[in-house]
């Protein structure tokens, strides 16, 4: 009797070592080996994976997944998917869009399994780029663009365009809460903005007031930094207070993504046009500093590039008296103007202050204080990148009946 045991014990750890090796057959060390990139999160390291099982869905939709043995990544027709993708030890990974490889958040070594999704073709950014040519206010941003950013996004323009999404709600009628608008697609990922200001609701209770969760980081804006990465507006109120209210299903929806934040001179934000702050924002004048979340804030450059083209040359900001040669010009023909409050960008001017712009249609920057009238940290905003699988449902793009995505 005990030789028997012995042998099914055996048997079943040899089957336990077939699995592994299975698992992991296109690699002959089944341990991760890590390159440390010096980017700490909560005291883990941000790494790349080198040994891996990676998945790839067998059809669109179909939730079969088959095990690759390529030793590179393959990602034409397949997106990441976030949810079913983890690791035994707890480490947490992450798809970076702009070098097309996943990262690991670890502070150990790990053994991880990547899920890819074969690409959809009813996805909403497909949708939204088949618009293009029959859609005046949709442009693609590309060499014969003139005074356009030449990244080959498609945006929106114009004083209404019909690029309304309903997020965060399937009621029949969308909430005004839930509005939300394309600013354009980029790279196969839609990028959505709340329409208008965030609400307590959503932000917590202090967040719109109050320097605890604003672009004032540490409860006062006199000597603070400017840095996103330590913006509790950043860390708090959108990454943290604002996906627990909105939820998981719909928080899965949006996608990680590699921030811009390192900003640019004042004269370069306010006094220059729009493909001048595109070049210094994200172009290829930029401050190469990036800060990877779910949710932000706008970029400068696309509250300059939401207005008809025949404002792109003007400076965000001239003077007081000549409302003419500046973006007070634009504001009834920039869908992303709001004219009561004080929006916040996520881009910071190379000092202590950030851009913002003004109930006019200005742009300028906001001082190292915080108003309690919510003039100035009211005006937020959420923005953030949809993943690229997400799908259009229904709709017509307009407020009365937004785009709908698939859950």
């Amino acid at each position: 009797m005990m030789n028997k045991k012995i042998l099914i014990v055996g048997l079943c750890f040899l089957v336990c070592l077939v699995c592994i090796s299975i698992s992991f057959m296109y690699k002959e060390n089944l341990e991760l080996k890590d390159v440390d990139f010096g980017y700490k999160t909560e005291n883990k390291q941000l790494k790349t994976i080198d040994a891996i099982s990676m998945m790839y869905e067998t059809d669109a939709g179909s939730g079969i997944y088959e095990l690759s043995d390529s030793s590179s990544w393959n990602t034409d027709g397949y997106v990441f998917n976030e949810a079913l993708s983890k690791c035994e030890n707890g480490g947490t990974l992450i798809w970076d869009v702009t070098s097309k490889v996943v990262k690991l958040v670890t502070n150990m070594s790990d053994k991880c399994y990547v899920y890819f999704d074969m690409k959809k073709s009813n996805t909403l950014a497909d949708f939204i780029i088949s618009t293009y040519g029959t859609d005046e206010s949709l442009l693609l941003h590309d060499s014969s663009l003139e005074n356009g950013a030449n990244d080959g996004a498609y945006r929106f323009v114009g004083a209404d365009p019909n690029n309304y999404v309903c997020f965060g709600s399937s009621a029949s009628t969308c909430p005004d809460e839930n509005l939300y608008r394309i600013i354009g697609v980029f790279e196969d990922q839609v990028k959505l903005i709340k329409a208008t200001k965030a609400t307590t609701s959503l932000l917590g209770d202090s967040a719109l007031h109050y320097a605890d969760y604003s672009f004032c980081w540490s409860g006062s804006c006199n000597n603070s930094s400017n840095d996103w990465s330590n913006s509790t507006l950043n860390t708090k109120a959108l990454n943290e207070v604002y996906l627990a209210n909105i939820g998981d299903v719909w928080s899965e929806k949006i996608a990680i993504t590699k921030w811009q934040v390192g900003g640019l001179t004042y004269s370069n934000g306010s006094a220059s046009n729009a493909k001048t702050v595109y070049d210094y924002e994200l172009g290829v004048n930029k401050v190469d500093k990036t800060y990877e979340a779910k949710v932000a804030l706008f970029y400068l450059s696309d509250y300059y590039y939401g207005a008809l083209p025949k404002y792109w040359m003007l400076k965000g900001m001239s003077s007081y008296s000549t409302p003419n040669e500046d973006y007070r010009a634009a504001a009834a023909d920039n869908w992303l103007h709001i004219s009561d409050v004080m929006q916040w960008f996520i881009t910071p001017v190379t000092n202590t202050d950030v851009f913002s712009t003004y109930k006019d249609g200005r742009v300028g920057k906001i001082y190292n204080t915080c108003y309690e009238d919510g003039n100035a940290c009211g005006g937020v905003r959420p923005a953030f990148y949809l993943r690229e699988n997400v799908s259009l449902s229904i709709g017509e793009g307009t407020k009365e009946n937004p785009y709908r995505i698939e859950l």
